[in-house]
Order: structure tokens, then sequence, then C-alpha cells
């Protein structure tokens, strides 16, 4: 099969993006309506922060052992 270099699965950080996405949208789902304030994109930022914390080193390192 052949896959163009731009698709996200020869690239993990996209993986990684739509993962970190997934989980702010799960833990927050308030955030679809809120507008682009400063306090929305400070409160934004903490959530995108947390939800990196959920994440783990594990989901990183099984993303990078997945390059071939």
């Amino acid at each position: 099969m052949a896959w163009p270099p731009y698709s996200p699965d020869l690239n993990p950080i996209e993986n990684l993006w739509k993962m970190l996405k997934a989980e702010i949208d799960r833990a927050h789902p308030e955030l679809k309506g809120m507008g682009n304030s400063n306090a929305v994109m400070d409160f934004m930022i903490r959530c995108a922060q947390e939800a990196w914390e959920t994440l783990g080193p594990e989901l990183l390192n099984k993303l990078a052992e997945g390059m071939q």
C-alpha cells in the first residue's frame, strides 16, 4: 500500500494531537461553545495541560515504537 508522506499514520505527533484533543473534549465539553476571549484561552491552556498529564509516557513510547 502506498501512503503519502503527509499521512497521519506516518507521523506520531498527529496521532498524539488527536488523542490530546479527544481527552480535552471528553473532560471539558463546555469548551465547544465558549468563544475566543483571553479568559477562555487561559482556561483552554489549563485544560490542555491537564489532558497532557493523563496521557502518560507509556502512550508516547507506544507512538514512537509504532514507527517502522
